[in-house]
């Protein structure tokens, strides 16, 4: 098998690349190809930037031939990340059975085995917080976020959302902290995941702009279809009740994207939600024809899932169900589905201003956590690889 190294250059000389062109699109010093080509050595960001110039949408299948490949700790340490944050188990199932005995990454091994677990459901999403707190590390700061980013999806599950905020601002901070181009890539995907769990939070909280900010980055960040598709998904919602168009086409984009992955229990969840949202807007209309409790069974919460309660609540045809609906779902802290109860309120005659107070409940009105979308552009393949198609 080729080396790294040897495996570039070749497919450079046959693509006509020079080291100039192919630094400058790279946007990097040309020098650092130079000595790649002598040394063999190159970080792993540029590595992975490399992959996509010469490989374009198949980048992956040739960085999963390389990350097994690296030869060093440190390359190593960020093929982990590189695994899990492309979801790719059976690749960090390789990396963490190549790892068994090394004792400069047993922290990384036993992190990364927790993900491994998480991401296969090795164990119930219930006892992730129990499992995080677990984990014993000694003092690596790239480790010590990460377990603080997989906390907050335990308060997900939790659904202590409030904390979630609250510590999603001490997270930042400590991504900020990682300082130099090594840890430029940790800290890219580090802020992604904080995007993914404050993007549906802020949906939950009906902080409808702020949830779209956070999904149009983890869009923009084109790490996979089930990201993309999440991201979609949220920005359909955001507009649910409130602009048909904009809701189905985005849960539409979302049906498609996981319809790439080929899991049959995400696309037929989807479907489900798809056809749900459509209930929604006929039901507000006037015209709804169809019994949505009767789809409970096509989602993965069953009867417990939100629309399937909302519904339950709505199809009671009683004012003092919808009121206990609306308590439901604030006890909850689901701001977006309170707001769906509030709505029918109107539609079943409560006052006007009532309602309106009702709708204008917040507990927050705009996040703290803030960043530049175009932040996240290590797995962006974008225009500028162009030349590398030909």
């Amino acid at each position: 098998m080729l080396s790294i190294r040897d495996d570039v250059f070749n497919t450079m000389e046959d693509r006509d690349l020079s080291l100039e062109t192919a630094a400058s699109i790279l946007e990097v010093h040309v020098n650092s190809l130079y000595n790649f080509k002598k040394s063999g050595s190159i970080g792993f960001r540029s590595l992975l930037k490399l992959a996509q110039l010469l490989y374009r949408k198949d980048y992956h299948d040739k960085m999963r031939e390389w990350c097994l490949l690296l030869p060093t700790t440190e390359a190593i340490k960020h093929a982990f990340e590189y695994a899990a944050i492309k979801r790719d188990t059976d690749l960090l199932e390789d990396l963490l059975e190549n790892a068994e005995g090394d004792v400069s990454l047993q922290d990384y091994s036993s992190v990364y085995g927790l993900i491994h677990g998480y991401m296969t459901d090795a164990f119930p999403y219930t006892e992730l917080k129990n499992k995080v707190s677990a984990v014993k590390i000694k003092k690596d700061k790239d480790l010590t976020v990460l377990l603080e980013i997989y906390g907050c999806y335990a308060l997900y599950f939790d659904k202590n959302f409030l904390n979630i905020l609250e510590k999603s601002k001490g997270i930042r901070k400590n991504i900020e902290s990682l300082k130099g181009d090594r840890k430029l890539f940790f800290k890219e995907c580090y802020l992604f995941r904080v995007s993914e769990i404050l993007m549906p939070v802020n949906l939950h909280f009906s902080n409808y702009e702020e949830a779209r900010y956070f999904a149009e980055i983890i869009f923009f960040a084109d790490i996979s279809s089930k990201s993309k598709a999440d991201a979609s998904y949220v920005i359909g919602m955001s507009y649910l009740n409130v602009n048909r168009e904009e809701c189905l086409k985005n849960l539409a984009l979302s049906l498609d994207l996981i319809q790439t992955i080929g899991n049959a229990q995400l696309t037929r969840e989807a479907e489900t939600t798809l056809n749900i949202a459509k209930m929604i807007f006929d039901a507000k209309d006037g015209c709804l024809n169809a019994d949505p409790l009767e789809l409970a069974s096509e989602l993965r919460l069953g009867h417990d899932s939100d629309f399937i309660r909302y519904f339950e609540f709505r199809m009671a045809g009683d004012i003092g169900k919808l009121y206990e609906g609306f308590s439901f779902f604030i006890e909850r802290m689901n701001f977006l589905f309170a707001e769906l109860i509030a709505d029918d309120l109107g539609i079943f005659g409560v006052d006007a201003r009532q309602v309106n107070a009702l709708k204008s409940i917040k507990i927050i009105k705009k996040g703290d956590v803030s960043f530049e979308k175009s932040l996240i552009s290590c797995f962006s393949c974008g225009d500028r690889y162009d030349y590398a198609c030909i």
